[in-house]
């Protein structure tokens, strides 16, 4: 099945299909949704902004994959985004792509698109940025004596995407990269779709056996984050930002 909606989707048509499970469906949903997103042909020096690049390129894989989420956009076009920035008082202090369910953020994204893509100082800034609110949910957490095994941190940066993951073990954090895919480009791209799918698929299910409502800790069963031992300020902080 997965050859023969390959080559439809370089066609531009993907036929009727009756298959039942649900793996199946999605794998259709997001094909199908790709077809009317992505260009038939990748053109390297195309300068789309940011929205842009979202509208093409993730939010078909994002929609169908977490749709038992909330998800909560920060583009310009999106209704929902200038009133959630709004507490904060401008733009660029919240991630481009919340994740959350029954009010617990879960997984955050960074989105930068390809016109980026040679800009080391902006893929670190970024990626800073994704530790920082990482590190902040999971405080957040545990100030309401919520224990969640971690955060989802995504980067994308051109059309590469990182999964990350951030722990909080014995006072100190820790940010780890478990995946790295590279997203379609164009219709005629498609060996890259199915191991975005399958990345995503991956965080999908790890959030799907997270526990709602969460497990509560016993009142001072965990140091609070700003009690525990100055190392992790000191690993995980640059300079000019401190965290504490």
């Amino acid at each position: 099945m997965l050859c023969k909606i390959e080559e439809e989707l370089t066609t531009g048509s993907i036929s009727p299909r009756t298959e039942s499970d649900t793996l199946s469906v999605q794998f259709i949903d997001i094909y199908r949704g790709l077809i009317y997103d992505l260009p038939k042909t990748y053109f390297a020096f195309d300068l789309a902004g940011e929205d842009t690049f979202v509208h093409r390129t993730l939010h078909t894989f994002f929609s169908v994959i977490f749709k038992d989420f909330k998800l909560d956009w920060a583009n310009s076009h999106s209704i929902g985004s200038k009133a959630r920035r709004q507490p904060e008082g401008g733009e660029g202090k919240r991630p481009d792509l919340q994740i959350t369910r029954k009010g617990h953020t879960i997984a955050t994204l960074e989105i930068k698109p390809p016109s980026f893509d040679r800009r080391s100082n902006v893929y670190l800034s970024d990626r800073w940025k994704l530790a920082s609110l990482a590190k902040d949910a999971l405080d957040v957490q545990l100030r309401l004596n919520v224990d969640l095994p971690f955060h989802a941190a995504i980067q994308v940066f051109g059309h590469r995407m990182e999964i990350n993951t951030m722990t909080l073990h014995q006072g100190v954090y820790h940010f780890h990269c478990v995946h790295h895919v590279y997203l379609p480009r164009a219709r005629d791209d498609v060996g890259t779709v199915c191991n975005t799918i399958r990345a995503l698929l991956s965080v999908e299910a790890w959030l799907d056996k997270f526990e709602f409502p969460p497990q509560y800790l016993p009142h001072g069963a965990r140091t609070p984050p700003r009690k525990a031992n100055d190392v992790k300020m000191t690993l995980l902080t640059p300079t000019k930002r401190p965290l504490f």
